[in-house]
């Protein structure tokens, strides 16, 4: 029998979580024992300066390809989720049965678009068309497309019951980041009954000195 970590990354960025190696720190810190499995859900550009955002419908078809490969190829494997920022959202859109427990790193709360929307329109080059194509310039110096399908299904979204939904299949740990410039300080929109939250010191990558903290909480949490 083997156990499995599979990663759920955020927006716009690789599998491993985005440039600083986040899922990997995360995967590394577990130990022996765990198989980590990443994937990606964006495409990206030959030359690696485009990535391609795709619609949530999509994404959560992937994951749930993924967790199904995983069954099929070992039918007694047990599987524990990661996911980090909006990653969180596809998983618990996804709520795929099976999952053993599930840790989510800054998980966002609000739906309302507009605060993400301006942190890049006023950026060099940025393109934001909320019925078209998006161009999002990053500070990697990557563009991130992204379609207007995104954008609709992004706003009808629900966050705080899709994660009441999930932790009624999976045993659900919500770690909130207390210094996340990216989400802010927003409080629970309403008490989350059936999961644990743990919030912790960090940014919203839980970058610096704060990375090895919350490896630590992840790993105490699935062992």
């Amino acid at each position: 029998m083997h156990r499995y970590v599979v990663f759920s990354h955020g927006f716009g960025v690789r599998k491993d979580g985005g440039g600083d190696g986040l899922f990997a720190d995360i995967a590394k810190g577990l130990g022996v024992g765990y198989v980590p499995v990443m994937f990606d859900y964006n495409d990206l550009s030959e030359d690696g300066k485009i990535l391609h955002v795709h619609p949530f419908s999509d994404q959560v078809r992937r994951l749930s390809e993924t967790i199904g490969e995983i069954r099929n190829q070992d039918p007694e494997a047990v599987i524990d989720l990661v996911a980090h920022s909006q990653g969180c959202i596809t998983a618990a859109l996804a709520n795929s049965d099976g999952i053993r427990k599930a840790v989510f790193l800054a998980p966002p709360f609000m739906t309302d678009i507009r605060r993400s929307i301006a942190r890049y329109k006023g950026k060099p080059g940025a393109v934001i068309d909320l019925d078209g194509v998006s161009r999002l310039p990053r500070t990697d110096g990557t563009v991130t497309i992204v379609p207007a399908e995104y954008w609709k299904e992004r706003e009808s979204l629900d966050h705080p019951a899709l994660y009441e939904a999930f932790s009624a299949k999976t045993e659900l740990y919500l770690v909130r980041a207390q210094d996340d410039e990216i989400l802010g300080d927003a409080e629970l929109p309403r008490p989350l009954s059936d999961m644990r939250v743990i919030s912790t010191p960090g940014t919203h990558d839980f970058t610096g000195s704060f990375r090895e903290d919350m490896v630590r909480v992840v790993a105490n949490i699935l062992s």
